[in-house]
């Protein structure tokens, strides 16, 4: 068993969740991109927000090998399961009102996580597995940091994982539309909420969290 970190505490149970408010992010794979480097695919996902139910946001990206994801559209549409007879016009001043950010931040989040896992799968945000999620994204981000193989490396990773953790925790409760995401993630970990401020602004500045999302500023 991993030993926990200098800043990490043992999690209790998380904060139950309603799993009507969840949002939900359908990944499809697509085939080769024209002009983009050899093993380039595109893929997209559907991010679904019951706190929006009658549009849907999509998010298309070039997935280079060895890169970052390169987002190349955005759109929003209608709903999947909305009945054309429910379609409404949509126009540029109601984008403003959607949390497109969030979505992205979410759909980016989840690509990676279905590019490293593989298969056509619709993926929910209720029950990430957070822990091999996290060590992943460390992985990915920071591939070089336990190739020395030395113990200052492997506390690195320890503590780069644990920042992943939080990352992904404070992504899984906003989208569940917990209004107050690092008190939850406080309670959870028999945490004081300014520790969890400073995790998830070193999140951020590791990378693990969008700029956008500011989840280092108090609430």
């Amino acid at each position: 068993m991993r030993q926990l970190g200098h800043d990490e505490v043992m999690p209790s149970t998380p904060e139950p969740v309603d799993a009507r408010k969840a949002v939900t992010i359908t990944v499809d794979m697509g085939g080769p991109v024209e002009g983009a480097p050899d093993g380039a695919i595109g893929v997209s996902a559907t991010v679904i927000d019951p706190k929006s139910p009658a549009v849907c946001g999509v998010f298309e990206y070039v997935a280079v090998p060895g890169c970052r994801l390169a987002p190349v559209a955005i759109s929003v549409r209608p709903a999947p399961d909305l009945p054309p007879s429910r379609y409404t016009s949509l126009f540029a001043s109601d984008l403003r009102d959607l949390p497109l950010a969030r979505w992205e931040a979410a759909a980016r989040l989840r690509v990676g996580v279905h590019l490293r896992n593989g298969g056509e799968v619709e993926v929910s945000i209720r029950h990430p597995e957070l822990g091999t999620e996290a060590g992943a994204l460390v992985d990915e981000r920071y591939p070089d940091v336990l190739k020395s193989r030395t113990p200052a490396a492997t506390r690195k990773w320890q503590s780069l994982h644990h920042l992943a953790t939080i990352a992904l925790e404070y992504q899984h409760y906003t989208l569940m539309g917990i209004k107050d995401p690092a008190g939850s993630i406080a309670r959870g970990r028999a945490a004081n909420p300014a520790t969890v401020r400073s995790w998830l602004h070193r999140a951020r500045k590791a990378g693990f969290l969008p700029e956008t999302q500011g989840g280092d500023r108090p609430d």
